[in-house]
């Protein structure tokens, strides 16, 4: 019914037409692609300088691109439009729980702030990648920019690693920010791939899964990598395309054990702390979760406030040993929001992640579904939510090429739906 309403405005308003509406359909492509392809290099070359990361290239074209929304808005036509583009409902709940969340805060102008990020990446963001959206070439061409994206930071991380001996993966200096932005985006773009029809696609989109595992370096993003396999598996409607998914899964589990035997000092088993005899690391993250899920129970409905977790979370360790040994970005996504939001900040942020899956799901198993353009894509963005639902057990979903990588997710979920909708009020 939403879908509906949203497709009507948007079709008087392109109607009435209007010179302001025309230049904000124009602008919004390039800015969006720009942004995708800008993702891969997450905050390099000044990753430890919050200036820069505010300023970042992908944060500077989506401030770029809400001045012009902005701007174009004085035209009351682009207002009737413009308005149909914000997202879904979960969405601006968990933003407006954010809000409020920071009157409980220790520091309320580093929440405010925190929260400002939020509300420009989760309703600037979807607004903008829905109007880049509408353009019935684009979702092809989103689809060839996210995987020269994904292979850029791939195919970096690997030289920067194996070659050149460095410590950081690739652009990302955090190995858990890489993983988690890898495991999403080789779903995404290599699920697609490999649930197209063109046999080279399915190649492309198999290699992008092996060569992300291969680099990743911690075990969440191939946990990640393994739950976004699956749901290509379960989602898919050709066998094809679950043995391409399958072959995939084989062929990078038996690289790195290869890999285990021939280099075993520069394997990436020691990346991933699956040689951690101690059992430290373990030990540290069982504790740090620990400190977060007594803070739910002592702050249910205020939280920490958002982005203010740190602040309380050393409160609440209650007798826990603090080893010392993870930096505090090291989290559980899911414990994260509902230790800086409350429980009602959790309901929001997975209702939205819920109904992107059942759209999603929807997409793939309607009988209207086009297979050669949007079936495809469901099917990635369902692997994606997949590969983030596991990976961010280990890494957070709020950290900015994150949550820009979710935000493009959820807005791809949203088109697949939407084209869906038109298809049945067509054949209806």
């Amino acid at each position: 019914m939403l879908m509906n309403v949203r497709r009507t405005i948007i079709t008087e308003a392109t109607r009435l037409g209007d010179d302001a509406w025309s230049l904000l359909d124009r602008v919004a492509t390039p800015l969006a692609m720009a942004i995708v392809l800008s993702l891969a290099m997450h905050f390099w070359p000044l990753e430890e300088n919050r200036c820069w990361e505010m300023f970042a290239p992908q944060n500077a074209l989506l401030y770029l691109a809400i001045l012009c929304m902005v701007l174009a808005t004085l035209s009351l036509r682009v207002r009737v439009g413009i308005g149909a583009f914000l997202p879904h409902v979960g969405i601006l709940s968990f933003v407006a729980v954010s809000m409020l969340s920071s009157a409980s805060s220790l520091h309320l102008l580093r929440s405010l702030t925190f929260t400002a990020k939020l509300a420009v990446w989760l309703i600037g963001g979807s607004m903008l990648f829905g109007l880049a959206l509408r353009r019935e070439s684009l979702p092809r061409w989103f689809l060839l920019a996210g995987a020269a994206a994904v292979a850029i930071a791939i195919g970096y991380s690997l030289i920067a690693r194996q070659w050149l001996g460095l410590e950081t993966y690739g652009f990302f200096a955090n190995k858990h920010k890489y993983g988690t932005y890898v495991a999403m985006m080789a779903s995404l773009f290599g699920g697609a791939l490999v649930a197209g029809q063109h046999k080279t696609g399915k190649a492309m989109g198999m290699g992008l899964i092996v060569l992300a595992a291969l680099s990743c370096g911690t075990a969440g993003c191939l946990l990640g990598l393994a739950a976004g396999v699956v749901a290509i598996i379960v989602a898919a409607n050709s066998w094809q395309t679950r043995i391409a998914a399958l072959g995939a899964a084989g062929a990078a589990a038996g690289m790195l054990i290869l890999l285990s035997f021939v280099a075993p000092s520069r394997t990436v088993w020691n990346d991933f702390g699956l040689r951690d005899r101690d059992g430290v690391t373990v030990r540290q993250r069982y504790i740090e979760w620990q400190a977060m899920i007594n803070l739910v129970g002592e702050r249910p409905i205020s939280g920490a406030g958002a982005g203010c977790v740190n602040d309380l979370r050393s409160m609440y360790y209650l007798g826990l040993p603090k080893l010392n040994t993870l930096e505090p970005y090291e989290l559980n996504g899911w414990l994260q929001v509902a230790a800086e939001t409350g429980i009602a900040g959790l309901v929001c942020f997975c209702w939205a992640i819920l109904h992107a899956v059942q759209v999603s799901w929807r997409a793939i198993r309607s009988d209207r579904t086009q297979p050669e353009s949007i079936r495809p894509l469901a099917v990635g963005a369902l692997a994606a939510l997949a590969a983030g639902c596991v990976a961010n057990l280990y890494s957070s979903w709020l950290y900015n090429g994150i949550l820009a990588t979710m935000v493009l997710t959820l807005c791809l979920c949203e088109y697949c739906g939407e084209k869906v909708a038109i298809a049945s009020d067509t054949d209806g």
